[in-house]
């Protein structure tokens, strides 16, 4: 699954702004290809049915029809398929109710204008290997006798045990390498000599979860932790527990606790 190759459509009313990061970004070495590009909604929507992109970067505001209303048209129109596109809200406006609605909306992430490219690249890094484990998942293995050993060994020992030795070994690692922002699904598979596929199943199968859910979760329990005991801002702590963009830590840790970071703090503070 490294190797595929996920297609991107772009929506930015500002020319200057959608050709610079059309041409700027290197998508082929981070495996994407860049199919299609918008200058508002109504347009985008016209583009996203014919090709259905992987991934979606879009401005807010803009003429005829503006992100929020292209995200929201694409989602009830296709309620199980387009719910698998990521979508990336690219926006001069720190609104936090953009942000609140952006979250109903199942925004990947929001970043503010100006981006810089090693941001986006960072961030398109984290949502490749997202949309590899989601195909891995999607990818049925059939049994063969040449199997590797190691994933013989995990297919009969979860038929019998609650929790696999291998989901435990998993867990382990993931809560002593959090802190990596590069930590990805491949990392495991390589240390514990199985494939993404088997380790995503004994993900679902064994802690009910998936690899991202289960990282994102400990990372923001890291992050509670260090709001509780230490005065560190919340940029300090994204990077700290594994977050490359501060952004995206605290548009994750309000849809997964219900407040921002900051609030959090404060209603610490306040006792709450």
């Amino acid at each position: 699954m490294g190797a595929s190759s996920y297609s991107v459509l772009l929506v930015e009313d500002e020319i200057s702004i959608r050709e610079g990061i059309r041409d700027i970004i290197e998508w082929e070495k981070l495996g994407f290809h860049f199919a299609a590009e918008a200058k508002n909604g109504r347009e985008a929507l016209e583009i996203f049915h014919r090709i259905r992109p992987d991934l979606v970067i879009t401005d807010i505001r803009m003429p005829q029809c503006g992100g929020l209303e292209f995200i929201a048209a694409i989602r009830e129109s296709s309620p199980g398929g387009a719910d698998e596109t990521k979508v990336v809200i690219l926006t001069g406006f720190d609104d936090f109710n953009y942000a609140r609605r952006a979250i109903r909306l199942k925004v990947r992430d929001y970043l503010l204008k100006p981006v810089s490219p090693g941001e986006l690249t960072a961030l398109l890094g984290q949502l490749k290997r997202e949309l590899d484990e989601t195909a891995a998942r999607r990818t049925p293995e059939k049994p063969c006798a040449s199997a590797h050993p190691a994933e013989r060994r995990v297919n009969n020992h979860n038929r019998h045990h609650p929790l696999s030795g291998t989901a435990e070994k998993a867990k382990a690692y993931i809560e002593s390498h959090y802190m990596q922002s590069s930590l990805a699904i491949e990392d495991l598979c390589s240390r514990l000599a199985v494939s993404p596929s088997t380790l995503s199943r004994v993900f679902r199968a064994q802690l009910h979860t998936t690899f991202s859910a289960y990282l994102r979760e400990v990372r923001i329990r890291a992050a509670e932790e260090l709001i509780r005991q230490t005065d560190m801002r919340g940029k300090e702590i994204a990077y700290q527990v594994g977050f490359s963009s501060p952004h995206y830590f605290s548009h994750v840790f309000t849809v997964h606790r219900g407040c921002s970071p900051s609030e959090y703090r404060r209603n610490l503070a306040r006792g709450r």
